[in-house]
């Protein structure tokens, strides 16, 4: 089900995403299907994918309007980019590049960061239970580059890990 035109639009106005994603199991809590935290991850990058190519789409008759070849590039590499199902936050802009990109508001631009809601038991297992692994994959540690880094509680910074500044651009 679609996240919702009104919701997307007030995380359009923030700095940040915070994915907060359910590891855990409870009787008490109501699930449909199977719980799968990266599938669910994959899921809502498809939503935010998709609402930034309809945004990025859009642009096109203002693009050809401005004749400017360096914006007209960057339009199509965020579009290529979009239409191969990856954020926008997955590639390097050059300064020039990232002027544009920001002016858009785009969702997959913004930096992320994933906290998985696991219970306590989950915190102290090793390895890890098959919840951080897709179906049919067999479990395995959680590496750096996968969920990123693990940290006291599960709190995971998106991966792949990029260290990006203020303007967007990775950082060493």
């Amino acid at each position: 089900e679609g996240l919702g035109n009104k919701f997307l639009a007030n995380i359009r106005e923030t700095d940040l995403i915070c994915h907060v994603l359910r590891a855990f199991k409870d009787e008490d809590v109501i699930v449909t299907g199977k719980m799968h935290p990266k599938e669910d991850l994959e899921i809502i990058r498809t939503e935010l994918i998709l609402k930034d190519l309809e945004t990025v789409e859009k642009q096109e008759k203002s693009i050809k309007k401005l004749n400017d070849p360096q914006i007209t590039k960057t339009y199509q590499k965020a579009l290529q980019l979009l239409k191969e199902g990856k954020m926008i936050s997955s590639v390097n802009w050059n300064d020039k590049e990232l002027e544009w990109v920001k002016t858009l508001h785009l969702l997959t631009a913004k930096p992320e960061i994933i906290v998985l809601n696991v219970s306590e038991e989950e915190i102290a297992r090793t390895p890890p239970s098959p919840l951080f692994s897709k179906e049919g994959e067999s479990p395995s540690p959680l590496r750096r580059g996968e969920w990123g880094e693990v940290c006291l509680g599960k709190v995971l910074s998106g991966y792949p890990i990029h260290q990006r500044d203020q303007g967007g651009r990775e950082q060493g």
